[in-house]
C-alpha cells in the first residue's frame, strides 16, 4: 500500500514514516509540508492513502481514489465535523499508540471508516444530546412534539389528538421547557 504524509511538523513525517516502514507492507511515497505539496504528490503517485493534519485538508483537491485520514491534535466537534464533511475515511489522535495508526491506515485503505477512540466518543457526545431529552418526553409529548415538526398548529393538533387547544399548549410548553428549545420554530426544526 501506497501512502502520502502531509504535515507541516517534520519530526512527525519522520517518526511515521519510521513507523510504517516497521510496520511492513506500507510504503510511503511521499512526504510534504502543507495541503498544496499533497496534491502534487497525489496527482504523481497516486497513493491508496493520504494522512494529512487537519488544518492542511482545506488545500487538498480532487482525491477521489485516494483514501484520506486525519492525524491531528484536534479533537474539538468543529474540526471533526469538518473533516467527515470533506469526506475523510478517518481521523486519529497524534495521542494514539503506533497499533491504532497502522490499523487506522489500512483500514480506510480496505474502504473502512475509521476514528480513534476518542475522537468516536466525541462524535457519540455529538448525537447523544437530541436524542436523549425526546427520550424523557411522555408519549403524548412525542405525540405532540411529531405534529408540530408535521407543521401542524395548535388546533389541527387538538382536533387529531382529541384535545383542547390549551392542552396541546401546554404541552408545548412542557416540551420546550424539557428540551430547553426557545420557540416552537426551533422544536419543529429537531423535531423534524
Amino acid at each position: 500500500m501506497n501512502v502520502v504524509l502531509a504535515d507541516s511538523h517534520p519530526i512527525v513525517r519522520c517518526g511515521l514514516k519510521a513507523m510504517l516502514a516497521m510496520a511492513g507492507g506500507i510504503n510511503v511515497v511521499a512526504d510534504v509540508d502543507s495541503g498544496d505539496a499533497a496534491n502534487t504528490a497525489i496527482a504523481q503517485h497516486r497513493p491508496d492513502v493520504l494522512v494529512i493534519e487537519v488544518g492542511e485538508l482545506p488545500a487538498v483537491q480532487s482525491v477521489k481514489d485516494t483514501a484520506v485520514i486525519v492525524f491531528t491534535t484536534r479533537d474539538d466537534e468543529h474540526a471533526i465535523r469538518s473533516a467527515i464533511k470533506a469526506g475523510v475515511r478517518g481521523y486519529i489522535l497524534k495521542t494514539a499508540d503506533d497499533t491504532d495508526i497502522v490499523r487506522a491506515i489500512r483500514s480506510v485503505a480496505a474502504g473502512e471508516l475509521i476514528f480513534g477512540r476518542p475522537v468516536a466518543a466525541r462524535l457519540a457526545g455529538v448525537f447523544q444530546p437530541i436524542e436523549q431529552p425526546f427520550a424523557t418526553l411522555t408519549s403524548r409529548q412525542r405525540q405532540v412534539a411529531d405534529l408540530v415538526a408535521g407543521g401542524l398548529g395548535n388546533n389541527a393538533i387538538a382536533t387529531r389528538l382529541g384535545l383542547t387547544p390549551k392542552t396541546v399548549r401546554n404541552h408545548i410548553s412542557q416540551i420546550l421547557t424539557t428540551l430547553g428549545l426557545p420557540t416552537r420554530a426551533e422544536l419543529r426544526r429537531v423535531a423534524s
